[in-house]
């Protein structure tokens, strides 16, 4: 049976000579991996760069009782080409990507949040002149959307904007470092 849905690269991998493994994010928040047989070398199906990480795409799969299904086509809903203007944006989208993907498990339903989390700050890297600003909105929101989010910091200023009211937020260089460390530590230990 053929399934339909829209989903957001979160990595990719060189499986053989032609094809390539794909993990992405499903907007219930469901990790699924397929299997794309010649995406390597298929100009017409899978053309453009549509399976490279931060897609955000519409699929077409072929279901498998196992956890790798196989990836028919695949077309662009946005390619989040600007994240590729700089080094720094692409760096912070990937990171988003790698915490995603480390949480995201197959076949389970996390939360469409996650999904809608993910697009909204794929979308403000593109533009955004606060990238410091919008990485420590992203982490506020994911820890405290997966419930670990430390007690002793207090931020429901940050918490009650959204990603794209990033650049509302006011912090000096020093409470943006102090934020920075605090959260990466916390999302460490999450993550590990």
């Amino acid at each position: 049976m053929l399934v339909k849905e829209k989903i957001i690269i979160l990595k990719n991998q060189a499986f053989s000579e032609s094809d390539l493994i794909v993990w992405g994010l499903n907007q219930k928040g469901w990790q699924l991996s397929f299997i794309a047989k010649g995406a390597l070398k298929s100009k017409k199906r899978f053309s453009g760069g549509v399976l490279e990480p931060s897609s955000y795409i519409q699929v077409e799969y072929q279901q498998s009782k196992s956890s790798l299904h196989k990836l028919q086509q695949a077309w662009f809903l946005d390619s989040f080409s600007k994240l590729r203007t700089s080094y720094q944006r692409l760096n912070l989208a990937l990171y988003f990507l790698g915490i995603v993907y480390k949480v995201s498990q197959q076949g389970t339903e996390d939360t469409k949040e996650l999904f809608n989390l993910l697009g909204n700050a794929l979308k403000q890297t593109e533009t955004s002149p606060q990238l410091k600003n919008l990485k420590i909105c992203f982490q506020i929101k994911f820890l405290f959307g997966q419930g670990v989010l430390p007690k002793e910091l207090s931020l429901k200023s940050a918490l009650n904007k959204t990603l794209s009211e990033h650049v509302e937020i006011n912090w000096s260089e020093s409470e943006q470092q102090f934020l920075s460390n605090k959260l990466d530590h916390s999302l460490k230990n999450y993550l590990e």
